[in-house]
């Protein structure tokens, strides 16, 4: 049975949609989301202007837009614009095309890429600890209830996909036995799985307060538990775009640095940014849920490391599951010259916030 099928009423293989994920025409539809950090009091060109893209923020979007909110962009004096996609796909096809300079990415697509002779390069990452859910029916009790069952993702190749085929993988289940199926985003996903339609699905932790209420669902196993070596979140740059702005790129990453470490340090803070980008009350409980399993885990950087160990054991998994066809030299996809620039500017005052 093969491991991805993209409708839920179709019932052939789709092995081909699979090794063709990588070059899937998604569509960008960029939301964008505005200006941020408006320079040092200049009106600035495009030219000078860094353009960061992000997924759609979640439960997380504190600490990824907390830059943003604390006028950090300004303070390092680097004009930012911030564009929002629906997905790691479209996010990446964006930073191919050149249309924006860096995103925040899984890092699954950037191995891709790699594969296919691009020149992309990860610069830093915000959120290097995975923290992900899979909940699952009460009926399901076991990863091996989940045999000749269905897994909600959303798409071939994306984290929720990847990551539950990881975890099926340390539990001894083969992911082939399991019948993943594309339903959109997180709030989709879940949706699903309310329905009925899936008998589980991977999404984002803020969701698992949600169960409570809910006895026909629970949650089955954490990502951070089962996989603490798989990366979330990887800064990766457009290499033309560090070749022109390299003073906009380590400005960029020193801002970043002082968001990071600012959410990291200052939980209401964190709270009450995360509910108003979600549009939640600061009391909703997945809004503190969320955060809390960031810090338990040391999920966040506030100097921006690039998980190295963490890509080579992911690189490792892609490859002895098929993921990946040939080993690609680490060293060629990342560049840790702009974070150790970044760092001369803020270091004493982020080293403190992990």
């Amino acid at each position: 049975m093969p491991w991805f099928r993209t409708r839920f009423s179709d019932r052939q293989d789709t092995t081909r949609l699979w090794r063709r994920r990588s070059v899937a025409a998604v569509g960008v539809g960029a939301l964008v989301a505005g200006l941020v950090g408006c320079s040092n009091g200049t009106s600035g060109s495009a030219s000078d202007t860094w353009v960061h893209a992000i997924v759609t923020p979640k439960g997380d979007s504190g600490f990824i837009l907390m830059a943003q909110e604390r006028k950090f962009f300004q303070k390092q004096g680097v004009k930012v614009q911030i564009k929002q996609f629906t997905g790691n796909i479209p996010l990446n096809q964006a930073l191919a095309s050149g249309s924006v300079d860096s995103i925040e990415t899984a890092p699954d697509p950037i191995f891709d890429a790699a594969q296919r002779g691009a020149h992309e390069k990860i610069i830093g990452s915000t959120l290097p600890g995975l923290t992900y859910s899979l909940i699952a029916k009460s009926s399901v009790k076991s990863f091996a209830d989940l045999k000749g069952k269905s897994i909600g993702v959303s798409q071939p190749g994306s984290l929720p996909d990847v990551a539950a085929r990881a975890m099926l993988k340390v539990k001894g289940v083969d992911p082939k036995s399991v019948r993943a199926v594309s339903v959109g985003n997180d709030a989709q996903r879940f949706q699903a799985l309310l329905a009925g339609r899936v008998d589980a699905v991977a999404v984002s932790p803020e969701f698992v307060p949600r169960l409570k209420g809910q006895p026909k669902l629970h949650l089955l196993a954490a990502a951070e538990d089962l996989l603490p070596n798989y990366p979330r979140f990887v800064i990766a740059a457009n290499s033309q775009s560090l070749k022109k702005k390299p003073k906009a790129a380590v400005a960029f990453l020193a801002a970043e640095m002082e968001g990071i470490s600012y959410a990291t340090k200052h939980r209401d803070a964190e709270l009450a940014l995360s509910a108003k980008t979600l549009k939640k009350p600061a009391s909703d409980p997945s809004v503190a849920y969320a955060y809390d399993r960031i810090i338990k885990y040391h999920a966040s950087s506030p100097t921006c490391e690039i998980p190295t160990d963490k890509l080579n054991w992911l690189q490792q998994f892609r490859l002895s599951n098929g993921l990946q066809k040939k080993k690609i030299n680490i060293n060629d996809i990342v560049d840790s010259s702009y974070r150790q620039k970044a760092l001369t500017k803020v270091g004493k005052e982020v080293k403190a916030g992990g």
